[in-house]
């Protein structure tokens, strides 16, 4: 089983379990639990390394040091089933080769296409 981040999951992930500033708020809840599958290697995380610039992006125009946010996320293979997507030849390939000819935004377009080669 796995579980593609979106950009959204992927800033909450960084706030609770790096920043330990909040807990997760209640529509995002059941990341605690796909955190928690993968550290027992029940699940694999994946975060694509396009959404992870833009959430170091947004904390940074915060003021915020990314510094700890990136040893936090290079750090979590260590700690669980998890995997930063950084394009492999499968990744463009599924990219590519897969028309959806839809308005979907580029995150909805990453995430299905990293979907795909998880299957």
């Amino acid at each position: 089983m796995h579980h593609t981040l979106s950009l959204n999951e992927l800033k909450e992930l960084i706030s609770v379990l790096c920043h330990n500033t909040k807990s997760f708020d209640d529509e995002l809840r059941y990341i605690e639990n796909f955190y928690n599958d993968s550290v027992s290697w029940d699940r694999k995380l994946i975060s694509l390394n396009h959404l992870l610039s833009r959430v170091i992006e947004q904390f940074e125009k915060k003021g915020i040091d990314t510094t700890t946010i990136l040893n936090f996320i290079y750090n979590l293979q260590k700690q669980c089933y998890f995997e930063i997507q950084e394009g492999d030849i499968r990744f463009i390939k599924s990219l590519f080769n897969n028309d959806c000819g839809s308005s979907l935004t580029l995150e909805e377009e990453l995430l299905i296409a990293q979907n795909r080669i998880e299957k």
